[in-house]
């Protein structure tokens, strides 16, 4: 019974794909509360990858030693909380937060003030790593990424072919 449930619970990849095309909201429940993802945007995106590039590196040729590579890096990976909680948010929300003014009382008092955000990152690290995993790749692949990527990409190509027509013009105009 329960693997029949497990499996009517999976979606089909044309599920999948209509659900991103249409921007169907995710949900995500972190410490008992249910949370919607933020619709994907550019800045949500540059602000995850700049996260992202915090990260420490993984020696991924020594699988046997896993263990002793998880428990060397683990104190430097908080950025996964922030990363989910960035793609929760979305840089649009993230921006207006630090905008908003504190207390007055709580500046006065000097009382350390935590953002939803913060809230939001810590709830992430306590989940299992498992949960942690699937529901940043579950908001991560609605955002569009593949777009993204085209984008950039030819745009690059486009820098990348004026560079070689300046240099070649240069060279040849000697």
């Amino acid at each position: 019974m329960a693997r029949q449930k497990q499996i009517t619970n999976k979606k089909t990849t044309e599920q999948r794909t209509g659900d991103t095309i249409l921007q169907k909201e995710i949900s995500v429940t972190l410490d008992g509360r249910d949370y919607t993802a933020a619709p994907p945007s550019v800045a949500t995106l540059i602000l995850v990858s700049e996260l992202v590039s915090t990260l420490p590196r993984i020696k991924t040729d020594n699988t046997k030693d896993i263990l002793g590579q998880v428990l060397r890096i683990a104190r430097d990976t908080t950025a996964l909380g922030d990363i989910l909680a960035t793609l929760i948010l979305g840089a649009k929300a993230i921006r207006q937060e630090k905008n908003k003014p504190l207390n007055r009382v709580r500046r006065l008092l000097h009382i350390k003030h935590q953002t939803h955000y913060q809230k939001l990152a810590q709830a992430a690290l306590d989940l299992a790593p498992t949960n942690l995993e699937q529901e940043t790749a579950r908001i991560l692949s609605s955002m569009e990424v593949g777009d993204f990527f085209g984008f950039t990409a030819s745009l690059i190509e486009i820098n990348l072919l004026r560079q070689t027509r300046e240099a070649g013009t240069t060279a040849s105009g000697r």
